[in-house]
Parts: structure tokens; C-alpha cells; sequence
């Protein structure tokens, strides 16, 4: 069964012949091919003639003779219908150098409408924005979220659907698969050809243990204030000397493949940005049973934490770690309107002593600014003077949320 991604095709159908180049970004594995599949066939469905539809997945050998820009933009324009409106679509756009040539030369035409997908830092803003400059908007595509991870599940329970997602994470091609061997084994395989190997491409000299070091030591810290130099510190002490900038390289290149994402601190009560203390969040959690040396039973907490970080990027354009004092608040979010909601995310809260920890930070801020408390817990959404204590299975399901 293909698990429809009907938040990202909304998006793109808003996106729909506006004068951008659309341009979809995310991890290897993680969906975009299927994404472009489903929105060509909404396409259709809409009256779009198929010969109006132009696709290319650069990693086909159907399209190996396409080797420069030059070759892509050939390829292209001698299918181009004149007189109607024509859908670009070109998967892996990155593997051409220069591609940007070609799709700024395509976007320039009055009948193109173009769809790009990207899994590294050649698609990421900072590198396209020489030559694409307010001609694009990005399209950000995660793993299953669990709403959608539930369209495999239709007849279960979510509470227990949720200990399973919570475990394997939500790729695509992991969350198909019905034995625990397999999964594993997909996961594996996504970690080395996909992360790893992406890694080794743009450093080729790199010291391939240290870089698995790094690695281990942020997947074992998801939810942890780090830093390059608290992780040079940390190897260093056990033998393996590694340079801060080193890792900082290393850390670059894992957000530059959208396997690490950082979350920058915020001061609540100072409305300043902390741009020293940092968090990272994996792509999806099930990538820590590949590494990991942690029990993913006895870390579930950080898991969770994890899994609330991916579905708030989903619903809002920004997500920063929140300071009140000497206090931390989880996650704080702002919508396209500016307003703003606070996080605060533990594994049980029904413990009082618990209970009274998780509140404090939320209790500690002053503006009017919903507030929620996010937990596995089995109960019923509950107010404590205006903070939401909510299940997470339940706030995973709530499609009232706003939307990033």
C-alpha cells in the first residue's frame, strides 16, 4: 500500500502555476519521488493532459544520456507542448553540475511550470540562491508523519501503532515492511548508501570512524544541549583526539543531507536568540537502532521529544528550543501570523513531583500564548490554568493544528 502524502500535495497544489520553481528538499528515501508520482496524478485527475507533463528521476538509467545541464535543458524543451502550460519534473536535479542553468532557463518560459527534488546541500537555499533569487519556494518533505503512518494501520489501535513508529520511525520503505529483521535491515541500508555515503562524497579523505563517533555521540543525545566542542571534548576523552572544526564539518554535512535538523535556543524573557545553545533531532528515530548504543526502550523519552520536534516542523515554519530564566521549555513555535505556542514533552507526567516539573517553565511565562504538555500518558486532555496536558497520540492525530 503507497501512503498518500496529502499535506505536501496541498502544497504544491497552492504552488500550482504560481512563478516559482518549486523546489522539494528532504532525505533520501524519505518520499519525494512518491510525492511527485502522486501529485502528477492529481494533475491528471484535474484535467491535465498527460503529454503536458514532463518527467525525469535523474537516478534511472532511462535518463543516463541527460550528463550536463545542457543535455537537461535539450532533453526538456524538445518535449515542450507550445501551446499549453507544461510540468516540469526533474528527481534529483543535484546530480546534474549546474543544473540551476538549466531550470533558470526553463523558468523563464511563460508555459513551464517546474518541480525540482533535491536530497543534499546542492538543493539547500543557501547554494541556488545565486542565480534563483526569489524565484523559489521550498517544499519540505519528512518521513510518515504517524497521521499518515496510520494509513497502514486503518483497523489498529493508534496507542499501539505508536510503540511501533516509535521504535522504526516512519520512512517509507521501513514502515511497509511487516518483520522486525527487515526493517532493520532497510534501516541499515538508508544509514550507510544514504547518510553515510553522502558524507563520504563530498570528504572523501575523511576518517570514517571518527565520522561514525560523531554520529553516535548526537544520535545518543537527541533532546541535548550540544556543541562541537562538547563533542571534540567527549572523544578526546576517550582516546580519540578530533579537532571542533572537524566536527563542525561533519555536523555541516549531516544537516546539508537533512539528516540532522538543529533547533537554536530562544530567550523567552529576553525575545533574543540564542545562537550558542543548540539541539539536534534525527530525520526520523528509527535511524537510532542502527547506531544507537542506548536502549531505544530505556530512551523512549527522547524518542518522543523527537517525534514532537518532526511534527511541529510540519505545522510551523520555525521551531527553537524556549529559555524562561533558568527554566527550558521543550519547543516554542510561531505561526505565519506571528502568534505563538509553547511545548513542554516528557515521556509520563502523572507522578505529582513529575507533573509539578513539567508545568514550571509554562507556568513561568507571562504573555496569553497557548501552552501544552505533551505526554504518552492515558488520559483525557486536561487544563491546569491554561496549559494543555494532552496524549501525544491524540495531538499527533489532531488535524486541527496549524500547518507550516
Amino acid at each position: 500500500m503507497e501512503v498518500k502524502r496529502s499535506s505536501n500535495i496541498d502544497f504544491l497544489r497552492r504552488a500550482q502555476d504560481t512563478d516559482f520553481i518549486k523546489v522539494i528538499t528532504g532525505a533520501r528515501r524519505c518520499g519525494k519521488s512518491t510525492l511527485l508520482r502522486q501529485f502528477q496524478t492529481a494533475l491528471v485527475e484535474s484535467g491535465v493532459a498527460p503529454e503536458q507533463i514532463i518527467s525525469i528521476n535523474l537516478e534511472e538509467l532511462e535518463f543516463r544520456e541527460i550528463a550536463t545541464y545542457l543535455d537537461l535543458y535539450d532533453h526538456i524543451v524538445s518535449r515542450l507542448k507550445p501551446d499549453a502550460m507544461n510540468y516540469v519534473f526533474i528527481d534529483e536535479v543535484q546530480m546534474i553540475d549546474s543544473f540551476e542553468k538549466a531550470v533558470d532557463s526553463l523558468y523563464v518560459k511563460d508555459n513551464v511550470d517546474i518541480y525540482v527534488t533535491g536530497s543534499n546541500s546542492k538543493m539547500l537555499s543557501s547554494e541556488i540562491a545565486t542565480l534563483l533569487t526569489g524565484r523559489y519556494i521550498e517544499c519540505k518533505v519528512l518521513p510518515l508523519s504517524f497521521a499518515e503512518y496510520m494509513q497502514l494501520h486503518v483497523d489498529e489501535n493508534p496507542q499501539q501503532v505508536f510503540l511501533e513508529y516509535a521504535e522504526f520511525g516512519g520512512f517509507p520503505g521501513v514502515a511497509v515492511q511487516q518483520d522486525e529483521l527487515i526493517s532493520d535491515r532497510v534501516l541499515e541500508s538508508i544509514f550507510n548508501s544514504s547518510i553515510i555515503k553522502d558524507v563520504l562524497d563530498k570528504m572523501p579523505n575523511i576518517d570514517q570512524r571518527k565520522l561514525h563517533q560523531v554520529v553516535e555521540f548526537v544520535f545518543n543525545n537527541v533532546g541535548n544541549i550540544t556543541s562541537p566542542n562538547k563533542i571534540a571534548n567527549a572523544m578526546t576523552s576517550r582516546g580519540e583526539s578530533i579537532s571542533n572544526h572537524s566536527v563542525s564539518a561533519y555536523l555541516a554535512l549531516l544537516e546539508d543531507n537533512f539528516t540532522l535538523y538543529p533547533a537554536s535556543q530562544y530567550d523567552i524573557r529576553g525575545t533574543q536568540l540564542l545562537e550558542t545553545q543548540q539541539k539536534f533531532y534525527l530525520v526520523d528515530v528509527g535511524l537510532r537502532r542502527v547506531t544507537t548504543s542506548r536502549d531505544p526502550f530505556q530512551d523512549r523519552g527522547h524518542a518522543l521529544e523527537n517525534i514532537v520536534y518532526l511534527e511541529l516542523l510540519r505545522r510551523f515554519p520555525k521551531v527553537w528550543i524556549g529559555k524562561i530564566d533558568n527554566n527550558e521549555v521543550d519547543f516554542m513555535v510561531t505561526d505565519r501570523d506571528r502568534n505563538t505556542q509553547y511545548y513542554q514533552v516528557a515521556l509520563t507526567a502523572l507522578d505529582e513531583t513529575t507533573l509539578a516539573r513539567e508545568l514550571k517553565p509554562l507556568q513561568r511565562i507571562n504573555d496569553a500564548f497557548p501552552r501544552w504538555l505533551i505526554t504518552s500518558d492515558n488520559i483525557r486532555t486536561t487544563n491546569y490554568d491554561g496549559i494543555r496536558h494532552i496524549n501525544v497520540v491524540d495531538w499527533l492525530l489532531d488535524g486541527s493544528q496549524p500547518s507550516g
